[in-house]
């Protein structure tokens, strides 16, 4: 009894340890890259994994499409016991009663059907081809959107969680004034209005971190979201420098780029598949031949059947159908002449893209120098302020007030960086050249 009790409280405290280490695992934080964070989301994403199985489907209709030019093979057995009317089908014998039966009946047979020639199935399996490679446009511009979008969240989480520093240095500044105005009242040598304003600016710091706390978990949340992440696990944001190996092209080479765009040969595509459908509806016009045949037995039980079979060949063609046939090329013709339209819109919209991004790229390009040069400033001035705390000209509220500086210099510094990188991914997005960033991180 008490060996059994031992044995179950061991299995209890077993599963206590191993659920224990599940939440510590869930619950360790990630060190998570850019580069990372682009290669999770090319797997993990919901609408890669979407675009991913609509290439599936295309491809299965494509199946479905060519099975027509295959041989139909099926098989058919029925036996019953019938009593019939003749009168109901209109036969009337003489000397023979309205109905006869009952009879046995028996029919066992194999049916092969081939069509020879359709050329409306051949134009139908020509638009599933071209819906193949619909789809698969449509899935490499997913994942440029996708890698896009993973990329602008994660620099924009890393920097809210860089604003979060910040704000919590400022709210130290604060809380250092904000002691100071008290022993100076205390002293004598300060004022009740030099402390309330201390009092407020301290309230005031410490609210905007709060603000700034609640930012970035909003951002962690989205990110985590889009790569399929635990809510609950916290990330560490690593720096890298990967974005800088991108090379902006030049404006020659980012039209070339345009024309191999996912967005753009996506309207192509979709184009080719409109004409195909129109070719689909003009060909409903033409004869359709094809040929049957069966065999198998027939007779009043299976004992007592013969052998039967049945050969033909078929030839159809349409003559008049209302108008239905002219108003389905119409509207077939309308939606390619839509697609042609479609095909220029978009690529004067990703034009205008690009140059939009370079100018982004420019102005983030000289933001960056300019932080740089005010962070070298204050890097300076806190060497000055620490030095005359060594020789007792200075004071450590004046070192801690340069600190601050140098914090936001450094704050702004980040967020140029933050810009610039930005600006990287709008170009290589607006150039379908996402796939170079993540190949420029490996």
């Amino acid at each position: 009894m008490h060996v059994a009790r031992l044995y179950q409280v061991s299995w209890v405290m077993l599963f206590i340890f191993s659920i224990h280490g599940w939440a510590d695992e869930i619950a360790a934080p990630l060190e998570l890259r850019l580069s990372d964070a682009l290669t999770m989301a090319g797997t993990r994403n919901i609408r890669v994994l979407v675009a991913d199985e609509r290439v599936c489907q295309a491809l299965a209709r494509a199946n479905q499409a060519r099975s027509v030019f295959l041989p139909q093979l099926s098989g058919n057995a029925v036996e019953s016991r019938q009593k019939r009317n003749l009168e109901s089908q209109g036969i009337s014998l003489p000397g023979v009663g309205s109905s006869v039966g009952p009879f046995n009946s028996f029919d066992a047979r194999v049916q092969l059907s081939q069509s020879l020639i359709d050329f409306s199935a051949l134009e139908r399996l020509a638009t599933s081809k071209a819906q193949v490679n619909v789809s698969r446009a449509e899935q490499e511009k997913e994942r440029q959107d996708v890698l896009a979008l993973v990329a602008t969240m994660y620099l924009q989480a890393r920097r809210a969680a860089e604003v979060v520093e910040l704000s919590n240095t400022m709210f130290l500044q604060s809380q250092d004034h904000e002691r100071l105005a008290r022993d100076r009242l205390e002293l004598g040598v300060g004022t009740p209005v030099e402390l309330a304003e201390a009092e407020s600016n301290f309230a005031a710091s410490r609210y905007q971190l709060e603000q700034f706390k609640k930012e970035a978990l909003q951002r962690r949340l989205d990110l985590a979201t889009a790569l399929g992440l635990p809510e609950t696990r916290p990330i560490v944001f690593v720096e890298e420098n990967g974005t800088s190996h991108f090379s902006p092209p030049q404006e020659s080479e980012a039209a070339a780029r345009i024309q191999e765009h996912p967005d753009l040969r996506v309207e192509r595509e979709t184009l080719g598949q409109r004409q195909a459908e129109k070719k689909s509806e003009q060909a409903e016009y033409l004869p359709k031949i094809s040929v049957t045949a069966d065999y198998g037995d027939s007779g009043r039980s299976l004992p007592r059947s013969e052998e039967v079979y049945t050969m033909g060949l078929q030839i159809s063609m349409p003559f008049f159908e209302g108008g239905l046939r002219r108003a389905r090329i119409e509207e077939a013709e309308s939606r390619v002449h839509e697609a042609e339209a479609t095909v220029v819109d978009t690529e004067r919209q990703l034009q205008a893209r690009a140059l939009n991004a370079q100018e982004e790229l420019f102005q983030a390009l000289e933001f960056l120098k300019s932080s740089e040069a005010e962070s070298n400033l204050t890097i300076q001035q806190f060497a000055v302020a620490q030095e005359r705390l060594r020789n007792g000209t200075g004071s450590t509220l004046e070192v801690t007030d340069a600190k601050v500086q140098l914090d936001a210099a450094n704050d702004r510094k980040r967020q140029a960086m933050e810009s610039y990188q930005l600006a990287i991914v709008s170009l290589a997005h607006a150039t379908g050249e996402m796939e170079n960033i993540l190949e420029a991180k490996k």
